[in-house]
C-alpha cells in the first residue's frame, strides 16, 4: 500500500527501530513487572440499591435524550441540557453511593481486575507470553473492540474528498523501552506495524460497530479506549506506561517500560478477513426471535447489573466520594454524576444482539447470536479462553490406551423443534462434524500446556471448574443452559416454535 497523506507509518516506528539495530525483538525480551498493575478500589457495598439506582438514572438519561423523549435533534445532549430533566434521579444515586461507602475500605474489589494473572508480576515472563492475556484482557472488555481487533469492512474519506473502502483493524501497539533501546509490536501479528491511519481521516466502520456518519478516526479511537479503560481496569496501568524490569538477549538487565497505544489499520480493497463464524447455508439468514418476555426481561437485567457493577467503581464521581473527607455539596457534584452516568449509557447501548430493541422485535440472525455468544464465553477467563479455541492433550477412556489429539470446549447451541433437534456448533457457526460428540465424565485428561490439567482430571472435574468460572464472570447464561422458548423464521418458510438451549461439553480429536 502506497503511504499517503491518509495513511502513514506508524509512529514514526521505523526510527525507533533503528536506534539500535541489533536489539532483539521485543517477544524475545524477559519482562518482569516492578508492581502490580492493580489499584485499590472502593467495594461495592449494598450493591442492589446502588445497581438499582444507577439504572433508573440511565434509563431516564437514554429516554429523555431520545426522539421518543422529544429530544430535538439539534440541541446537544450536554450534561448542562440533561441535568434539570433528571435531578431527582441523580440525588436519589448520590444518597445511595454515599450511604454505601461510608464503610469505605482499602481492600481492592476483584471484579473485572482479576482476568490478569499475578504470575505476570510475580514472576518473569516472556515478552511472548505475556502480550496474548494484554490482547485477551482488551478483546473481552467489549464484543465490538473484538470484532475490530480482528478487522472489519470500512470506508475512509481522504482530505481530497475521494472514499476509500476496505477493511479496519484496531490494533494495539505494546512499546517497550530500556534506556535508548525501543521496540514497538502489534500484539495481533507480534511484528512493528506496518502504517496506520491518520486520526483525523473520517472513518466510517460498515459492520461490529454501531456509527450513524463517518467520524474522525481519532473519535473513535477515544470512545473505544475510554470504554477499555472502565469496563477492564487492568489494562489501564498499561495505557499509562508501567515500569519493568527487562533482560533482552545480548544485554544486560535494565529498568525499562512497557506502554500500550491504540490505532487503526486500514487496507484498501481487502476482503473481510475475520474469524468469526459464518453460516455458509440457508440458515445464514435463519432469525430466532426470544418469545418469553419475562424471561428476556430477566436477562436484559442481568446483563446491565454486570455491566453496571463493573463500571460503577470506576467511575470518578465514586472515587471522588470514597476519598472525601467530608461528603461533597450536592450541586457540586450532581454535574460529574450525570456525565458519568452519560458515559454508562453510551456504553450500554452497545447492546447483546438479541437484545436490541429493533431484533428482540423482528428476531437476531443466528449467526450474529452464534458468534456473540461465543466472545462472552471466551471472555469468562483466560483458561477457558484456550479450551474454547483447543488444546493438545493427551486421553484415556476406560477400556482404551492413551490417545494424542486436541480438547476442545464444545459449545451447541440446540433448537428442539416438534420436527426434531438441531445443533449449532458456536466455534464454526456450523452444524456439528459427525464425529464430533461429547466426552463421557469418566474421561481422563492431561496437558503440558494448561493449568487446569497439568496433572490428570476427570473431564467430569474440569468440567465442574470450568462452569464455575463461565458462571461467575457471567450468571445470566445460567438462563440459556436451562432453555428459553424462541420462534425460528426462515425466507419461503412458515414460522415456527422451539426451545434454545445452550449445552457445554468437550470434545476430543485425536491425531491421526
Amino acid at each position: 500500500m502506497t503511504t499517503d497523506s491518509t495513511i502513514f507509518p506508524a509512529q514514526q516506528t521505523a526510527e525507533h527501530q533503528q536506534a539500535l539495530p541489533s536489539m532483539p525483538a521485543l517477544q524475545h525480551w524477559v519482562l518482569r513487572i516492578t508492581e502490580p498493575p492493580l489499584r485499590p478500589l472502593p467495594p461495592l457495598l449494598d450493591a442492589p440499591r446502588v445497581l438499582v439506582a444507577m439504572q433508573r438514572l440511565v434509563d431516564i438519561i437514554q429516554l429523555v435524550r431520545s426522539p421518543a423523549g422529544g429530544w430535538h435533534p439539534d440541541r446537544q445532549p450536554s450534561v448542562e441540557n440533561l441535568l434539570p430533566y433528571v435531578t431527582e434521579e441523580a440525588c436519589d444515586l448520590l444518597e445511595t453511593l454515599e450511604h454505601a461507602l461510608d464503610q469505605w475500605s482499602e481492600q481492592p474489589t476483584e471484579a473485572a481486575e482479576s482476568w490478569l494473572s499475578v504470575h505476570l508480576w510475580q514472576n518473569y515472563c516472556l515478552a511472548a507470553d505475556f502480550a496474548p492475556q494484554l490482547l485477551w484482557g482488551m478483546a473481552r472488555s467489549s464484543y465490538a473492540v473484538m470484532r475490530l481487533l480482528e478487522g472489519v469492512p470500512a470506508q475512509i474519506t481522504t482530505a481530497e474528498g475521494e472514499v476509500r473502502s476496505g477493511v479496519v483493524r484496531l490494533s494495539a501497539l505494546l512499546h517497550g523501552a530500556i534506556a535508548e533501546h525501543h521496540q514497538v509490536a502489534d500484539l495481533v501479528t507480534q511484528h512493528p506495524p506496518a502504517a496506520l491511519l491518520d486520526e483525523a481521516i473520517a472513518l466510517q466502520i460498515q459492520m461490529g460497530y454501531p456509527m450513524a456518519e463517518p467520524q474522525p478516526a481519532g473519535d473513535v479511537l477515544h470512545t473505544l479506549v475510554q470504554h477499555i479503560r472502565m469496563t477492564t481496569p487492568a489494562v489501564l496501568s498499561f495505557l499509562e506506561g508501567i515500569a519493568v524490569n527487562a533482560l533482552a538477549p545480548g544485554h544486560a538487565w535494565q529498568m525499562g517500560t512497557l506502554k500500550l497505544e491504540m490505532a487503526f489499520a486500514f487496507f484498501e480493497g481487502e476482503g473481510m478477513a475475520s474469524t468469526l463464524p459464518s453460516l455458509q447455508s440457508p440458515d445464514a439468514v435463519t432469525r430466532l426471535k426470544f418469545t418469553d418476555i419475562v424471561w428476556l426481561d430477566a436477562y436484559r437485567t442481568t446483563i446491565i447489573q454486570q455491566h453496571l457493577a463493573t463500571l460503577i467503581p470506576q467511575l470518578s464521581v465514586y472515587r471522588n466520594i470514597a476519598n472525601a473527607d467530608v461528603p461533597p455539596l450536592t450541586e457540586e457534584v450532581l454535574p460529574t454524576l450525570v456525565k458519568n452516568a452519560c458515559e454508562v449509557a453510551d456504553l450500554l447501548e452497545q447492546a447483546p444482539p438479541f437484545l436490541d430493541t429493533t431484533e428482540t422485535q423482528e428476531g437476531v440472525r443466528i449467526e450474529n447470536l452464534t458468534s456473540w455468544l461465543l466472545w462472552c464465553i471466551s471472555r469468562s477467563a483466560y483458561g477457558v479462553m484456550h479450551l474454547v479455541g483447543g488444546l493438545p492433550c493427551r486421553l484415556l477412556q476406560p477400556g482404551s490406551d492413551w490417545q494424542e489429539g486436541r480438547l476442545r470446549l464444545l459449545l451447541t447451541l440446540k433448537l428442539h423443534t416438534p420436527e426434531g433437534d438441531r445443533y449449532i456448533d458456536l466455534a464454526t457457526g456450523q452444524l456439528p462434524e459427525p464425529d464430533v460428540f461429547p466426552l463421557d465424565t469418566d474421561v481422563v485428561v492431561q496437558s503440558t500446556t494448561d493449568q487446569w490439567i497439568l496433572h490428570p482430571c476427570l473431564i467430569e472435574h474440569l468440567q465442574t471448574q470450568v462452569m464455575d468460572s463461565i458462571l461467575q464472570t457471567l450468571p445470566e447464561l445460567r438462563s440459556l443452559l436451562d432453555g428459553t422458548t424462541v420462534e425460528i423464521w426462515q425466507p419461503d418458510a412458515e414460522l415456527y416454535s422451539a426451545e434454545a438451549k445452550l449445552l457445554i461439553d468437550f470434545d476430543f480429536r485425536a491425531l491421526p
